[in-house]
């Protein structure tokens, strides 16, 4: 490789380091486990239904002016959670109001802390030790949109991934550390929605790997389940033109590595791919090519998961393949240096949105409920959050936290 290839496959590997393995996202910040690419992902599960609302009449949860919000997961145009360093939040008005709903004695999230929300109602904070992979953690789960919460206990890890398939049934991949272009983790279940959890699958770091292993090899970027039995695990490792997806079809016991094809157009490519999106048995998942320039593209499945063909249009520039939202199988956001990214044909074409509000190098996050209404999310380079909100598909920008 040329000395500019070996530049920028190095600053893919940061790039997706920093986003890939939850002990590393964990150790900075409490975040929103989307387990899809907006996060985050974005994991965007398709919207829950009208019944499932927070009540009208909520408790009277404390008010947090402007908060210093570091991650966000919107359902609709008017439900939503956020987390900073110190709280869980949730908003009934799009963002411009933001309640308290932490568990109680929960004052500062620290390092280590996971947040994932499956509708308005149901939610899940998971506090672990980022520094012993061996400890076990504290799990609370709320059912009532954040009035009541109870607490159990969460596997060892030094942060993770939560993927429900409903409130009762989801899974849980621990972090048990990383090592020199390594990472290992370990697969939970829980058919309770969290009170217990039954280990699946959780290996020896450093220890020889069985069949059917997944391997410590490679970082983690995050996971996703597709119902009790399908699982894939999405990462990268320093590997010409290879794409590193794994899949289990036993409810995560046993692991496979899934071969997909990786487009030639680009040269000498390295690869981090991003946990899948599903729409009923239709699947989502990006893919960053890091060569001379980075490029995204969107892999899509008609069957569940088990063919992964890339589509034929890439984003250019896309550098951060979790700033991705697809809102259903065909119309889909991505962020590029500047701008926004649209498709409406399932990333077979691209059209290009410059904001109103320049977000530059301070973009940090976004969300999308449908093609019309998302969120920005930016951090500036003194650390302060900014909240925005869009009501015609990206082109003008409201200012909901300064």
């Amino acid at each position: 490789m040329n000395k500019n290839l070996m530049v920028a496959l190095s600053l893919g590997l940061l790039i997706l380091a920093a986003v890939a393995c939850s002990h590393q996202e964990t150790t900075s910040a409490p975040v929103v486990d989307t387990l899809a690419p907006s996060l985050e992902p974005t994991a965007t599960l398709p919207p829950s239904p009208p019944t499932e609302r927070p009540p009208t009449e909520s408790p009277s949860f404390p008010v947090v002016d402007a908060p210093q919000l570091l991650s966000m997961r919107f359902f609709d145009r008017s439900n939503g959670w956020g987390m900073t360093s110190t709280n869980v939040l949730r908003t009934e008005d799009g963002g411009a109001t933001w309640f308290n709903v932490s568990p109680a004695g929960v004052t500062d999230l620290g390092f280590g802390a996971v947040g994932y929300f499956y509708n308005p109602l149901h939610g899940w904070l998971a506090i672990s030790n980022p520094m012993d992979p061996a400890e076990s953690g504290r799990l609370f789960r709320t059912s009532d949109g954040g009035a009541s919460w109870a607490e159990s206990t969460l596997p060892p890890s030094m942060g993770g991934r939560f993927s429900f398939i409903d409130p009762s049934n989801g899974f849980f991949m621990a972090d048990l550390g990383a090592g020199a272009g390594s990472n290992w983790v370990g697969i939970y279940s829980t058919i309770d929605g969290g009170a217990t959890w039954t280990p699946e699958y959780v290996p020896e770091p450093g220890m020889p790997e069985n069949a059917g292993a997944l391997p410590g090899s490679g970082q983690k970027s995050g996971m996703t389940f597709l119902d009790t039995s399908r699982g894939w695990v999405t990462g990268s490792i320093p590997m010409d033109n290879y794409l590193y997806l794994y899949n289990s079809t036993d409810g995560g016991s046993s692991w496979k590595e899934q071969a997909g094809p990786v487009p030639t157009d680009f040269g000498t490519v390295f690869t981090g791919s991003y946990p899948p999106v599903f729409f009923g048995e239709h699947g989502i998942m990006p893919v960053t090519l890091v060569g001379d320039v980075i490029n995204l593209v969107i892999y899509t499945s008609d069957d569940g998961g088990t063919t992964w063909i890339p589509a034929s249009a890439p984003v250019a520039n896309a550098g951060r393949g979790e700033l991705v939202d697809f809102v259903s199988p065909t119309d889909g956001f991505a962020w590029a240096t500047g701008r926004f990214a649209v498709t409406s044909d399932g990333a077979q074409s691209w059209d290009t949105i410059t904001p109103s509000v320049p977000f530059g190098d301070n973009f940090m996050a976004m969300d999308f409920v449908d093609t019309s209404t998302g969120w920005v999310l930016t951090m500036n380079t003194d650390n302060h959050t900014s909240l925005y909100s869009t009501s015609d598909g990206g082109t003008h920008w409201a200012t909901l936290i300064p």
